[in-house]
């Protein structure tokens, strides 16, 4: 069995998102053009070449915009954050003026003032209403006004191999609903013999220390904590450690 979904960059242990940043006071704005005066908007996230179908609804997604909105031109660039990077683009006034984030750097760009305020333009953005209040909470700010938006999320899950399910004596339309039941389907697969696997969990890379974030969460932890303006590293706890023990275990 595999973890079917891993948690990348940030969003590895969170999800994708999107942070709207005003950059005047880095150096950085968006540009008008000619008397009419046409505003040009900076957006990264666009996907390379190499990703045509990805790449394509994105610029279908351009076009529609614009279309809607004639007198904003979309500059869309190509890249994600760069943590190697951001910083001096951001201090050089560089930075898009709408861009990528992982969900854990957002406090820490507000708190430090470099997000411009965006709550008087979420009246007329459709379905705003309907963001889940832990993914704004993420883009809000001390004083309650919002900073940014998430563009996306994801879920981890478990998948199985039913042909495998079968082999080992296991009803396949009766997948495991506990990790005790999991353990055991585990063991039973393990037992097939040639090499096989029965459980296996990401961990090349950061992977791991996504998955384990998942792993405290949903027992109740938390990775970091907030105390007198700072955060604090609080995985060294109970549900920790049960995690790890989890995990050992498993293996």
């Amino acid at each position: 069995m595999a973890d079917s979904l891993s948690r990348r960059g940030f969003v590895g242990a969170g999800i994708a998102s999107t942070l709207a940043l005003g950059l005047s006071a880095c150096g950085g704005s968006s540009s008008s053009e000619g008397k009419g005066g046409k505003v040009t908007i900076s957006v990264n996230g666009m996907p390379p070449k190499t990703q045509p179908v990805d790449r394509k609804w994105y610029e279908q997604d351009v076009r529609d915009f614009e279309k809607s909105h004639p007198d904003i031109r979309i500059d869309a660039r190509e890249g994600y954050m760069d943590p190697k990077t951001f910083s001096a683009k951001l201090a050089g006034g560089q930075l898009e003026d709408v861009y990528y984030v992982y969900f854990t750097d957002p406090s820490g760009l507000i708190q430090r003032r470099q997000g411009a305020d965006i709550t008087p333009y979420l009246k007329g953005v459709p379905y705003v209403e309907d963001v889940a209040p832990a993914f704004k909470k993420v883009f809000t700010g001390p004083d309650g006004k919002i900073y940014g938006l998430p563009n996306g999320q994801y879920s981890l899950g478990l998948i199985y191999n039913r042909d495998l399910f079968k082999k080992a004596g296991l009803d396949p339309d009766k997948p495991p609903t506990t990790w005790d039941e999991v353990r055991e389907a585990a063991r039973r697969i393990t037992a097939l013999g040639d090499g096989i696997v029965g459980y296996a969990d990401y961990s090349k890379n950061n992977q791991g220390g996504w998955h384990l974030t998942s792993w405290v969460y949903s027992l109740g932890g938390d990775i970091a904590t907030r105390q007198g303006g700072r955060w604090k590293a609080a995985f060294d706890s109970d549900a920790g450690r049960k995690a790890l023990t989890y995990l050992h275990d498993m293996r």
